[in-house]
């Protein structure tokens, strides 16, 4: 397989992920992505439409009224996503059109369906005007996120507001933050987190959104609190460390501490190795169940970043605690303590975009298949790994799985293998979908017992992977990847 080849292949996945939630609009009982396994109609329907979608993202530049009337296009429901991307194409090119557009009320109207996926214009609009952030849309923004505008704009204009980040959006912002909308502000959090990354906040904005978010970090089971300390680091560093060190937050009995602890380890905090160990011996009373496994686990992380003697010993100690979560930090942990990355196969991504699937090592060729393997049945099942091009190395991936001694996983791709007769599944993806397609109209019964073999918590796959990474430290380093 070429580098070519797993592009194309990346491509595909994406594809049938978008393509699974267009099947399930269109049948009312569900199970769209069945029916997409057992007709394949649908899989010539949705290579089309990956073609006209390749199409409208290569297409050239638009002239003015042309866009114009495109934008127009978006009030209608036929061929909106394709209109969408032709749009987004144009990046700057749109702006006029969609600001023009942002201020006509008719591309106001609420959802005409209860489904959730339906986007509607002027969600679409601010879609395609966030990653640009104009200033000049400002003011038609701030009647948007009032409370009785419906959720859906009030989400897309809070992140718009953010992402522009200006003086002005102070206001608005800060009363977003100070409600009880738990989704808006979390919509209103992540485009202040653009404007940081991207450099459009002002000083006075930074200031402000860290003064406005700080009583969110302990809001109890919300969304908004998993976002707070992230976005807290990213607008002042400084004085988020000493916020989120401080003894209110930094305890045991924060029911929130895991996404604190989350956040210092994704912003590489170094954390006083004392006040680290004090905190680990607390949360081991309440690591057998959430959030206090996630807190204990993530507390491993940054204990694997400290210099602390002890640092080995307590993680190896957490190998053995009867707790998944626990376990697979614990492993993430030692993989650290070896100078690999917590997650080992990044270096497999680094080196396979750098010189393709024949300048891997052999470990690394063992958890590249291993890796997409995991991560098509994580998404959709054994099914979906078959009927996507990388079921094609389902051999291989058997023979990886055996070579790291995930038994239960192996066990559940060898019965799936099966299912396609002696010959085994074909390379050629067509004729493999026809091989699904011939197992039935029951695929969910044939498919879900295999999919919970697979994904069994007594043997996690995640914990032989980084096992594996541990035992060939010399080919996951970081400094091996070119």
């Amino acid at each position: 397989m070429t580098l070519l080849h797993f592009a194309i292949a990346v491509g595909v996945v994406a594809l049938l992920t978008w393509a699974v939630c267009k099947l399930r609009r269109r049948f009312s009982q569900g199970g769209g992505f069945w029916d997409y396994v057992k007709n394949l109609t649908w899989r010539d329907y949705y290579a089309r439409e990956l073609a006209r979608k390749r199409e409208a993202i290569e297409s050239p530049p638009l002239d003015d009224e042309t866009i114009y009337h495109l934008v127009e296009k978006l009030l209608e429901v036929k061929d909106r996503d394709y209109v969408k991307q032709r749009l987004s194409a144009q990046k700057e090119r749109a702006l006029p059109s969609l600001l023009q557009a942002l201020a006509d009320p008719r591309y106001h109207r609420a959802k005409m369906t209860d489904d959730y996926r339906e986007e509607t214009p002027l969600e679409r609009i601010l879609d395609l005007i966030r990653p640009f952030a104009p200033h000049e849309a400002a003011q038609s923004l701030v009647p948007l996120i009032q409370r009785d505008r419906p959720d859906c704009h009030r989400k897309a204009a809070a992140a718009v507001l953010g992402a522009i980040g200006s003086d002005e959006c102070i206001a608005p912002i800060q009363g977003v933050l100070k409600g009880s909308d738990d989704s808006v502000q979390h919509y209103a959090m992540n485009g202040i987190a653009e404007a940081v990354k991207e450099g459009r906040a002002s000083p006075a904005f930074r200031e402000a959104m860290f003064d406005a978010i700080v009583p969110l970090v302990s809001r109890r089971n919300m969304t908004a609190s998993e976002t707070a300390p992230r976005i807290l680091l990213l607008l002042n560093k400084e004085k988020a460390v000493a916020l989120l060190l401080d003894d209110r937050f930094f305890t045991p009995a924060n029911q929130e501490l895991h996404h604190i602890l989350w956040a210092l380890k994704c912003s590489e905090v170094p954390v006083p190795t004392a006040k680290l160990l004090n905190l680990i011996k607390g949360l081991r009373e309440v690591a057998d169940k959430y959030p206090g496994s996630y807190a204990y686990g993530y507390a491993l992380l940054l204990l694997a970043r400290t210099s602390s003697c002890e640092a080995e010993r307590i993680i190896r100690e957490s190998l053995t605690m009867p707790y998944e979560k626990v376990r697979e930090c614990a492993t993430q942990a030692l993989c650290i303590l070896n100078g690999l990355p917590a997650d080992p196969t990044e270096v497999v991504w680094k080196q396979l975009k750098a010189l393709g699937v024949s300048g891997l090592t052999e470990p690394q060729r063992i958890l590249y298949h291993v890796s997409i393997l995991k991560s098509e049945v994580e998404n959709g099942g054994l099914a979906q790994y078959f009927v996507n091009s990388s079921g094609e190395q389902a051999r291989e991936a058997l023979a990886a799985l055996k070579v790291i001694n995930a038994v239960r996983s192996a066990e559940a791709l060898a019965k799936a293998i099966t299912l396609f007769g002696g010959q085994g599944p074909s390379r050629d993806h067509r004729e493999r979908h026809h091989q699904m397609a011939s197992l039935g109209l029951r695929q969910e019964e044939v498919w879900e017992p295999l999919n919970r073999a697979f994904c069994d918590p007594d043997d996690p796959l995640n914990l032989r992977i980084m096992l594996y990474a541990i035992s060939h430290a010399a080919d996951f380093r970081q400094t091996n990847a070119h």
